[in-house]
């Protein structure tokens, strides 16, 4: 079965409107979103007028959970773009976005911020590349002097 992908939920277009359209999105709620108070809803919903509307905004951007028909958990996150991250995906400052965690490449450092060598010439694993997924990185001992870096 494949991972879920993130959902860009409401363009930035709406701009200072997002918080609240993102409140009227959903058909049912109750069913579909959890950890959001029903203050934080009205508050939504009453706009950007609002003394609280930020406030809840960032309250229902750190709390909510939507779920969709199939059971999929997400997380939202906006900057500019209103987006919901399956729950599990993790942040990427190289990239800027979220990924799965096994979808990021890692290399071994030297100290010197150098690709690790030895003998045998790069470190590679078992495939012959000098990239290593999150599995193979758990399993595999830094030689010494040695550090992960993400690839780049």
């Amino acid at each position: 079965m494949s991972k879920p992908d993130m959902l860009l939920w409401l363009s930035d277009a709406r701009g200072q409107y997002i918080p609240r359209d993102f409140a009227k999105s959903f058909v049912d709620r109750d069913k579909h979103v959890s950890g959001v108070s029903a203050d934080d809803w009205q508050t939504l919903e009453n706009g950007p007028d609002d003394e609280w509307y930020w406030e809840a905004w960032t309250s229902v951007c750190d709390n909510a959970t939507v779920t969709d028909e199939n059971g999929v958990e997400y997380s939202i996150w906006q900057e500019g773009d209103c987006w919901l991250v399956p729950k599990g995906m993790e942040w990427s400052d190289r990239d800027e976005t979220f990924h799965w965690p096994d979808d990021v490449l890692w290399h071994v450092r030297s100290y010197a911020n150098e690709y690790w060598s030895n003998e045998q010439g790069w470190i590679e694993n078992e495939s012959g590349a000098d990239e290593f997924t999150v599995t193979e990185k758990e399993t595999f001992n830094l030689p010494i002097g040695g550090f992960w870096k993400e690839a780049s």
